[in-house]
């Protein structure tokens, strides 16, 4: 039986299901209420995780791997809606830059074979987890735009503004899925890397 440390950082993938449909882009990707995502593989979309691991020896190649982690995933997304200010009959933009992050507390187990029986191996692991939300926040920046018919005054700024707060609303409390993977194992007297 062992027990250590575990990390990492991950990137989150945005997968949007109808029943969300706050997070629906828009088929119009043109000027109004489009979403536009950023690349998953960027530092936006970066969280980390961190935990507890643990191996518990079913044979001298195969091992029992019970986890305790808790996991933060990011994204973001920007909307653009056109409308027309009533009172002047300009044509507005409206730009907003939405960035939101949720934390789960997950519990993963797996079964992990060492190929080799030597002090280095290469592994492989499969399992699955399940999570539970323990939070999330978001972050919302606008900017408002007058677009005038005078070359001079095209895209005047009128004012910007930021606002945050919590946001779990369009999110389950609840996360499963399959994991798996490959490493590389190696043992020194009483010490694993």
């Amino acid at each position: 039986f062992r027990i250590g440390a575990y990390g990492g950082i991950n990137f989150t993938n945005i997968m949007v299901l109808n029943r969300h449909s706050v997070l629906q882009p828009s088929p119009m990707i043109v000027d109004r209420e489009a979403k536009q995502y950023e690349d998953w593989l960027s530092l936006d979309h970066m969280g980390f995780q961190a935990g507890v691991i643990s191996l518990i020896a079913l044979n001298d190649q195969f091992f029992l791997v019970p986890m305790l982690r808790y996991a933060q995933h990011s994204f973001r997304y920007d909307t653009r809606v056109l409308f027309n200010d009533t009172a002047l009959a300009d044509p507005l933009v409206m730009d907003q830059r939405f960035r939101q992050q949720f934390q789960y507390l997950q519990l993963p187990v797996m079964v992990r074979w060492d190929l080799l029986p030597n002090a280095v191996s290469p592994f492989l692991s499969l399992g699955g987890y399940i999570g539970f939300l323990t939070g999330g926040t978001k972050q919302v920046d606008e900017r408002f735009m007058r677009q005038c018919e005078l070359p001079a005054l095209d895209d005047d700024i009128c004012f910007i503004r930021a606002h945050s707060g919590p946001s779990s609303d369009p999110v389950s409390n609840f996360d499963a899925g399959a994991m798996g993977g490959f490493g590389v194992r190696w043992s020194i007297n009483t010490l694993e890397i």
